[in-house]
Order: structure tokens, then sequence, then C-alpha cells
């Protein structure tokens, strides 16, 4: 039997590299201060990941090579609670510009122009079938509700998910054309906003409707997956400042790390991280060598949904008190970590699509998952 390596490939680790570098640079409190004071977004380090060309990784949909570079950049962007939506740009965005060779795609691409992904509605933050409608008895018309949409203040362009009675696809909205957005607060703190769309004009991605729910059906996908690298960034990052915090940390003359009951809380949140690692890199991996990849990566899907979340709230209680103060940045990555969750659907959602999955491997044969 062949091991299998879901280590990083050379040109995956030079992203690894880059882009914590540039991240990192961007991370500090009054960065982030500034973006919330702004458009909440760090439009400067936008343009520095751009002039790295790593916003376009994944910009063509038929294209897998570098999905584990981009799992890469999502990661480090989450190791450094970047206010730029990585995952989005890599897996929604650049791809349904690119497909529709939009005018914008090379100034999206160097960050010089904001555009973001419109997914979540009311009532599911990943809808398989948008409840937001696309007429298309001429030219695309769009009516529904988005909401939670990262970046969306300082965008021009928005990609949107909607669905007819043939299925779902991505839509390309101009901010123009949008007659009502409306400012929201994230979980995380992070501004975002809701639009109202009211018979708006939009451009399919995608020549025909088959290969436009394909396209869709791929980058929600990619998406699912780069947002678990998110958190898997995110959380590893508070582990980090988790074992800094109970080594430097005094009890009873004695740092917290010599406490067995500590070293117990501390080596769970670690195989957490472990195990959603693991998860997102095989996911990837399958994908990269055309293996079917749906219930691997809702294997992903919900171990950053649970694992994700549970080395987070390990953090906050080995932090104590440290860990709920505003002015230490721990709070940012706990409640990043539940925003991620939620943008991926929820723990029931991914394990719904596990259970499916098993059975009708059960009812039909065997798989190659």
């Amino acid at each position: 039997m062949t091991a299998l390596s879901f280590a990083p490939d050379e040109h995956a680790q030079a992203v690894a590299e880059l882009a914590s570098r540039i991240c990192r640079d961007f991370s500090s409190p009054e960065a982030f201060d500034r973006a919330d004071a702004g458009s909440g977004v760090q439009a400067d380090a936008l343009r520095a990941l751009g002039r790295a060309s790593l916003l376009g990784l994944c910009r063509e949909p038929n294209q897998l090579a570098s999905l584990c570079s981009a799992i890469e950049l999502c990661t480090a962007a989450g190791d450094a609670m970047l206010r730029v939506p990585v995952a989005a740009l890599s897996a929604i965005v650049a791809p349904a510009l690119h497909t529709a060779e939009h005018p914008a795609l090379a100034d999206v691409l160097e960050g010089r122009t904001v555009a973001c992904a419109a997914l979540a509605e009311a009532y599911d933050a990943l809808p398989t079938s948008p409840a937001c409608r696309a007429d298309e008895s001429g030219t695309s018309l769009l009516s529904g509700e988005k909401v939670m949409i990262e970046a969306g203040h300082a965008a021009q362009l928005f990609v949107v998910s909607a669905a007819d009675d043939k299925g779902a696809s991505l839509f390309i909205v101009h901010r123009d054309d949008i007659a009502d957005l409306q400012e929201q607060r994230a979980t995380s703190l992070e501004r975002v906003v809701g639009l109202q769309l009211r018979r708006t004009p939009a451009t399919r991605v995608g020549a025909t409707h088959g290969e436009a729910h394909r396209i869709h059906d791929l980058c929600v996908d990619r998406y699912r997956l780069l947002l678990s690298a998110h958190q898997l960034g995110v959380a590893r990052r508070a582990l980090a400042m988790t074992a800094e915090h109970v080594n430097a940390r005094q009890q009873f003359g004695v740092s917290l790390a010599s406490f067995q009951a500590v070293k117990q809380r501390f080596a769970d949140a670690w195989i957490g991280c472990s195990q959603l690692d693991l998860a997102v890199r095989e996911a990837a991996w399958r994908l990269d060598n055309g293996r079917s990849a749906g219930r691997a990566i809702a294997v992903a899907t919900h171990t950053a949904c649970v694992a994700g979340q549970a080395v987070t709230y390990a953090a906050q209680h080995l932090h104590g008190g440290t860990g709920v103060d505003r002015s230490y940045p721990l709070h940012r990555y706990f409640l990043r970590s539940r925003m991620n969750a939620v943008l991926l659907g929820g723990a029931a959602r991914s394990l719904e699509a596990i259970a499916n999955s098993l059975a009708e491997e059960a009812h039909y044969g065997s798989s190659d998952e």
C-alpha cells in the first residue's frame, strides 16, 4: 500500500511564506481599527496581495492545480485575521469574472477594485438552491435578499448566487444597479452589508445553463473548502497565543502550562487543529487529483465548524479573564471562528451531507471516497 502525502508542494510552500509575510504586516490592532472606522476592508493589504499575484490563484474554474496554494493563502489570512475576504475572492469572485471575461478582472486581481461574493441569505448562509430568483426571460433580472456580505461597503461588483427553474447560477451585479444596501454587523464585529435586489440587472456566469450550474456548484465547493482553511488559520493562531500565555503566566510560583488539566485542555485543542488540517488537505488533494470530493469537503466543513470553534473556546478558557479583554486580540479569533461556522452553513448541514453520502454509497455501491 502506497502512503498518501497531503503535504504542500514547493509552489504552495512558497505561497505560504509570501502570504504569511504580507498578512502579518497588516495584522496590528491599529490596522483593524482603521478598517472598522472605514469600509471594513484593509485596502492596503488587498493591494499588497494583488501586487504579489495572490488573488487569482483559482481564477480558472477548470484548473485545480493552484487550489493547494489558495489554501495556504486563506490559512495565512485567518492566522493574521486579515480584513480581506480572500476565500470568497479566490473561490467565487475571480473564477466568475474570469469566466465572464469581465473588463474589471485585472483591476480586481491587482487589488485596485473591490469585488465581493453575495451568497448568504436570511435563513440559509450557504444555500444550494438560493431563494434569490433569476428571471431570464431576456436579460437576467434578480429579485431577493442577500445578507452578511463581507467587503460590501467598498465593493464595486457583487457576485451573487441565484436560482431559476433549471438550477443555481452565479451572476455579476454592478453596485450602481443596487438600490438598497443595508449596514449590518457580523458576529465577528466586522462591518458587513445586506442588499435587496428588485429585478436588478445582472450578467450570468456561463455561456449555457448547464455550464452556469456546473460553475456555481464547483465555486461553492471551493469556497467551503477555502473558508475551512481560513478557519484553520484562525484556530492555529489562537492555539499559538494560548501556548505563549500558559507558559508565561505564573500561578503558585509555576507556569500554568505545568498543570495537568491545562495540558489536557491544550492537547485536545491541538488535536482539533490537526484534525482540521488533515480534513482540509485531504479534500484539496482529492479535488486536485480528479477524485470525488463531496464527502471530503463536507468532512472538512464539519470539522471547521466543530473543531475550529472548540479550539478557540479552549483558548478563551485557558486565557481566563485576559481572553475576554477587547484590548487583547484573542477575542477577534474567538468571534471570527463563530462567524466562519455561520458562513459555512453550520455543523448540522455538513453532517447531513456526510450522512447522505454514506447512505447513497450503501444503496448504490462503492465510491472512490
